[in-house]
């Protein structure tokens, strides 16, 4: 999925492309850490505030690209584009045009976003800053959850369910696990001696993610667990690191204990429970199976983005991005969103040899939010495409330090 370009000169130009654009970078940051919380005081996707920093960052952007006459793109860039002419293009034909607009609003300024973290991320210090950014937007919105836990403010009014301040809790939990594994790396690497951190932030995490007694959100919090538990002691080297991190995995479990116990809600945890023993995933099944007679009547060129619901009994979009990628946008959209994975997934495996800590960690966090794009409508969700982007970001780095070009340069 790389362009393998041995050139001469590649420090020199990893060098080069780690400086400028400083304006856009820090504004990057700075949209990272506000986007959760400003999202959650609004009802729409992309709400004014964000679509005005968004407008900000890529006019600072355009004009630090014109100046230093130098962008960065990768494949999988090429392939956002792609796939967002697509469902652009989809308007022509589909079945709502209302719903493909609110899809395109909604695709096309986190897709830029993606394009500008490819180009701006280009150093190991820039990489550990925007992850950074990213977990620290993960816990202010985290924040609001414990809020609304202290004064039971449930989620809708059920009683057995809870989020952050105007979030689905499906949404918010997978989110703020999928921020788990980025912070133990950022903690592994700055941070070795001071694993508790990671430990805190995981029993955190986790123990909002049981809180808002969704399915998919349990679901990361186990692969997360699996990755705590058992694969990042593959990671630390020194025998003292793992003996440290054995004990502290022990008090972590019995501060899980505590926490089921005191401080999260028994009705959440019966939630998941009753939904596995009534097999609750009845009713998204017929909705899949919906959703596929409208792809086997229209399956080249799909009914148009974002608009399952309109086409369907039941009403209700698919809740499964790649059931709803071919439905919509036919076989060339669903094969579009196919490779946009597959590419993300290689980026991740293929620094293991360079930055293995790096690799398992984003490993886990695609995993994250592909439970989301696997069970609910993340077709143009945030964190998504901002763990794509780490992904590759990350790859052109440490590839490049070896003398290895994966991505394009373009002069303009």
């Amino acid at each position: 999925m790389y362009l393998k370009t041995q050139v001469k000169s590649s420090q020199a130009r990893y060098n080069k492309s780690s400086i400028g654009k400083e304006w856009s970078r820090y504004l990057l940051y700075m949209f990272l850490i506000l986007y959760p919380i400003t999202e959650g005081f609004s009802n729409d996707s992309f709400p004014i505030g964000n679509l005005f920093v968004v407008a900000l960052l890529v006019f600072l952007w355009i004009i630090e690209t014109l100046r230093d006459r130098r962008l960065f793109i990768t494949h999988s860039s090429i392939v956002l584009f792609a796939l967002s002419f697509w469902t652009i293009a989809s308007f022509f034909w589909s079945t709502d045009q209302d719903k493909t607009i609110s899809r395109i609003m909604s695709l096309i300024p986190i897709v830029l976003v993606y394009l500008i973290i490819i180009d701006l991320v280009r150093s190991v210090a820039a990489l550990h800053r925007f992850l950074y950014s990213y977990c620290i937007g993960a816990i202010i919105l985290a924040l609001t959850a414990v809020f609304n836990i202290i004064n039971g403010v449930r989620y809708e009014g059920l009683y057995n369910r809870f989020s952050a301040i105007g979030y689905d809790p499906n949404n918010f939990g997978i989110f703020i696990m999928s921020s788990v594994p980025l912070f133990d790396y950022l903690i592994q690497t700055s941070k070795p001696n001071s694993l508790w951190y990671s430990w805190a932030y995981y029993i955190f995490c986790l123990s909002l993610a049981l809180s808002t007694g969704s399915r998919g959100a349990i679901i990361c919090g186990a692969i997360v667990s699996l990755y705590m538990l058992f694969l990042r002691i593959n990671i630390l080297k020194n025998s003292k690191l793992i003996i440290k991190n054995m004990i502290l995995m022990l008090m972590a479990i019995y501060s899980l204990y505590f926490l089921t116990q005191y401080f999260i809600p028994p009705e959440a945890l019966e939630r998941f429970s009753n939904q596995i023993v009534s097999s609750a995933d009845d009713s998204r099944a017929s909705i899949w199976q919906e959703s596929y007679t409208l792809w086997n009547n229209h399956w080249l060129i799909g009914i148009g983005a974002n608009t399952t619901s309109s086409n369907t009994v039941s009403d209700t979009q698919a809740h499964n991005t790649f059931i709803s990628s071919f439905s919509e946008l036919g076989l060339i959209g669903g094969t579009l969103w196919l490779i946009a994975w597959i590419a993300h997934i290689i980026y991740a495996i293929r620094i293991y040899k360079t930055r293995p800590n790096l690799s398992i960690s984003l490993t886990i966090a695609i995993a994250c939010v592909m439970i989301g794009a696997l069970t609910l409508n993340w077709e143009a969700r945030k964190p998504l495409y901002i763990v794509w982007a780490a992904a590759a970001s990350s790859i052109s780095i440490y590839r490049r330090r070896e003398g290895y070009v994966f991505d394009d340069e373009l002069a303009i």
